[in-house]
């Protein structure tokens, strides 16, 4: 009996095309990509319904030609190649000639294209990869693209997207990755009618960061420059002052393309060795330039990630960059002799795996530690590493996680303040202005009121900024701008571990792990105690509120007997 068979042409579409368009984010990349690649000087995005209902691409490009049009539209079709010998040598964003097939087979697709020697544009009509006309229509040379009824062939696909806001944001940040590495080229990107993002053709990096980032983000920079061995390294990071609680604040670009690269983001927490608290990621944009026969950027269908023939020095040319920028003066040893960099241990581990970053909450502690009974005494004796807390006890040792305990505590006193309708806030007499990037202002326009039940009063202040007029009492003294960034990074729909949906409880859990001390913060003895103490007096003193165990304890008699006693 024949079990083989070769699947029917549209099956095999819809294939490809789920290798290339994972969702609404990534159909505008492609698309933007392409104009890029045609030499457009000005590229206008629009949406709706978070791209699910209406993706709109227009370019002042080069355009096509009635036959090149049709052509476009079939797969492996590209101009940008011309052999395998070409792969080698790959100087555009996109080459792989599978774009518009892909999104033609999972929408209903419309173009609308000239070149310069057309005397009329071709329009071509699709609908689930099946073409349905093709017209002469007038238009100035360039191309435009609709993109309608996303996934509308494909539900399973469609049924794993995340709401539309959420998809929103995704758009948002890859029209700023692509607009924050082409600063000649104005981009606008326009939302149901709102313009979102606008950054015109600049030539200043700095003024381009400041449209798209945020002028707080380019004030609390310094500018980067290092090259050795044939990398060349620009951009800016962050002063030591200048942290986030995560690293969606280090853009990372390789020969102008916006990539997902360990080696540059261990590069970059190499630079800041020694300078940052444990947790504690730094701000960074960082450009590496290299030989095109030095990188391999066609190991991932959507063309997220590079491959370097030399990923150590890549690597140590980011660390050296940034170590000069923030040390000036103080000598490098690999910086003249071209040495190979050595990342110390502290930031080999490379960023975290998307499994990591999307893991659910760690369910309630497990075995024996669930039912270990909670002494009411601890005596502390030390802390470990700036996490752990060794104390004595009548029974035996315990261990405290100090962020797990600190989380606790935070997050029963808020949830007894909030029942009590007695939520501790801090005024200030002139409201703090908080500006922030496009992202950044969509997520935290749409908590605003969830954040004023547990004692932020946040209003907006113009297209992107916030005045802060009262913070919770309890973080009064961390700075505003930082409290409010690491909020936003708590906010994000989605499965992460901190993720902040239209619960209270859900926001309380989120704004206990932000204002909790985190690993590396330094406490003293008094304060180590009284953490201690507040953590025995919780209803729920082992585990924090994502589930996570907050002590470890060993009896005296376990420990008399590992030592053969």
């Amino acid at each position: 009996m024949q079990t083989i068979t070769v699947l029917p042409e549209s099956v095999a579409n819809k294939i490809a095309a789920g290798e290339v368009i994972e969702r609404p984010a990534s159909v505008v990349k492609e698309l933007v990509e392409n104009s890029i690649d045609s030499g457009a000087k000005t590229i206008t995005v629009e949406i709706e319904g978070g791209g699910l209902s209406l993706i709109a691409v227009y370019d002042d490009g080069c355009g096509m030609s009635r036959g090149d049009a049709l052509l476009s539209i079939e797969r492996h079709a590209t101009s940008k190649i011309r052999s395998a010998n070409d792969l080698g040598d790959i100087v555009t964003l996109g080459f792989r000639g599978e774009a518009l097939p892909s999104i033609a087979a999972v929408s209903r697709f419309e173009m609308l294209t000239r070149d310069e020697g057309s005397l009329a544009g071709t329009r071509i009509k699709m609908a689930g990869g099946r073409l349905l006309d093709v017209l002469e229509e007038a238009r100035p040379s360039g191309t435009t693209v609709w993109v309608r009824s996303l996934f509308y062939n494909t539900p399973v696909r469609k049924k794993f997207l995340r709401s539309a806001r959420t998809e929103r944001n995704h758009i948002i940040r890859a029209v700023v990755l692509l607009a924050l590495s082409h600063g000649n080229i104005t981009f606008r990107l326009v939302d149901s009618g709102k313009e979102v993002v606008y950054s015109p053709a600049r030539e200043s990096l700095r003024d381009r960061v400041v449209d798209l980032l945020g002028a707080d983000f380019a004030d609390h920079c310094l500018p980067v420059r290092h090259a050795r061995d044939g990398v060349i390294v620009e951009g800016y990071a962050g002063n030591t002052g200048a942290t986030r609680s995560t690293r969606r604040d280090q853009y990372v670009f390789v020969n102008s393309r916006p990539v997902a690269s360990p080696e540059i983001l261990r590069g970059i927490a190499g630079g800041y060795r020694t300078l940052l608290p444990g947790g504690r990621h730094a701000v960074a944009l960082v450009f590496v330039e290299t030989g095109t026969a030095a990188t391999d950027v066609n190991v991932h269908p959507a063309k997220r990630e590079v491959r370097f023939s030399k990923p150590a020095l890549v690597e140590g040319v980011v660390a050296e960059a940034i170590s000069r920028t923030l040390r000036p003066g103080t000598p490098f040893g690999t910086r003249e002799s071209g040495a190979p960099y050595e990342a110390p241990a502290a930031v080999t581990e490379g960023p975290p795996t998307k499994e990591e970053l999307t893991a659910p909450p760690v369910p309630a502690v497990a075995g024996e530690q669930a039912e270990m009974p909670v002494e009411r005494s601890m005596r502390v004796v030390a802390q470990m590493k700036g996490l752990y807390i060794v104390c004595e006890a009548e029974e035996g040792l315990v261990i405290i996680d100090q962020h797990a305990a600190h989380e606790r505590v935070l997050y029963e006193r808020y949830v007894r303040d909030y029942r009590a309708g007695a939520v501790h806030v801090q005024s200030f007499l002139i409201p703090q202005v908080v500006e922030l990037g496009p992202e950044e202002s969509s997520i935290i326009s749409r908590h605003i009121g969830g954040l004023a039940a547990i004692g932020y009063d946040i209003k907006p202040f113009g297209d992107r900024s916030f005045a802060v007029g009262a913070v919770p009492a309890h973080v009064s003294d961390a700075d505003v701008t930082t409290l409010v960034r690491d909020m936003v990074a708590g906010m994000e729909e989605g499965p992460g571990r901190h993720a902040v949906s239209g619960t209270v409880e859900e926001r309380l859990i989120a704004a206990s792990c932000r204002s909790a001390v985190k690993r590396g913060d330094v406490l003293e003895p008094a304060h180590l105690q009284k953490l201690v103490d507040e953590l025995l007096g919780c209803e729920r003193p082992s585990s924090c509120p994502h589930g996570r165990p907050t002590m470890w304890a060993r009896s005296w008699d376990e420990l008399d007997n590992s030592f053969k006693r």
